[in-house]
């Protein structure tokens, strides 16, 4: 678990908002191993269409990370570690419309596109040369939110 903290500002027609984890050092590491920080920031634009309906479009820039594990290689032998971050940079954009039906709860409905920038991908097609190659990967992510108070 990694704990994050976000923030932001937002008015009727333009938000911005910021994200970061909370934990820049880790014991255990695969690479970046004197800083350990994922975050981003994302702008946010929406045109308010009556007093229930938005429609929004969104821009990101983000350095993420995902689980990996860490291994160590010698001659003789292969050595497994525990798990450890690896990070990679993402630039993406999104849409989004939000709205209120029967006036009770606010439903989000968001489609959202990334390019991974820095993504390492190890690559054993060619076994027993093992290298590591650099290669973009395209994310895509469609989210449903319910809001309440």
């Amino acid at each position: 678990m990694t704990p994050y903290v976000q923030a932001g500002l937002v008015t009727d027609y333009f938000g911005v908002m910021g994200w970061s984890n909370l934990w820049l050092w880790k014991l255990e590491k695969v690479e970046h191993k004197y800083f350990q920080w994922g975050g981003g920031i994302s702008l946010i634009e929406q045109l308010p269409i009556g007093d229930n309906f938005r429609i929004g479009l969104t821009q990101h820039l983000s350095r993420n990370g995902r689980e990996a594990m860490a291994i160590e290689e010698s001659p003789s032998m292969l050595h497994v570690g525990p798990s450890a971050p690896i990070f990679y940079d993402e630039i993406g954009c999104g849409m989004y419309i939000s709205f209120i039906p029967y006036y009770v709860t606010r439903v989000s409905l968001e489609f959202r596109y990334g390019r991974d920038l820095t993504y390492k991908r190890r690559d054993y097609s060619s076994y027993p040369e093992r290298h590591e190659t650099i290669s973009d990967v395209d994310r895509y992510s469609a989210t449903i939110s319910f809001f309440a108070w």
